[in-house]
């Protein structure tokens, strides 16, 4: 969002620009599980999801905006089934003001920061023995 928000900036121009200027739409696949992992970093994920997992053919929008009156913004839409339309869900992140379907850019990079890799080729490393970690389930059978 960054890189196109600049490139707006300065007119699409310059090479670095070249292959986002005109992009308008760039999408993500993902399984239902994927899906409701990125909505528990909302922190209200039951009151979108409304129990349980999402619909497989649930959906997310994240839509960067560039508003007169509040600069670089998002607004973050769920789509729940193939049948049902989209609607608003921006306010149910934390962070972000909950009386408006936008939230300030700066507020919703800083708020997803805590969500983001600091070491991403550590972190995604095969697992080892010595990285694993093993947990043991006890029942009373």
């Amino acid at each position: 969002m960054k890189h196109k928000l600049s490139c707006a900036q300065k007119n699409n121009e310059g090479e670095e620009c070249s292959w986002i200027g005109k992009l308008k739409y760039h999408a993500y696949s993902a399984h239902d599980t994927t899906v409701y992992a990125f909505l528990t970093t909302f922190g209200d994920e039951e009151r979108v999801i409304e129990g349980g997992m999402p619909h497989y053919t649930a959906s997310v929008a994240v839509e960067l905006w560039n508003l007169k009156n509040g600069g670089p913004s998002v607004r973050v839409l769920f789509h729940s089934a193939f049948h049902h339309n989209y609607h608003v869900i921006t306010h149910l992140a934390k962070g972000c003001p909950h009386n408006s379907e936008f939230c300030p850019l700066k507020v919703f990079e800083q708020r997803s920061l805590k969500f983001l890799p600091v070491n991403l080729k550590k972190e995604c490393q095969k697992s080892t023995d010595k990285n694993r970690t093993i947990w043991k389930f006890r029942g009373n059978a």
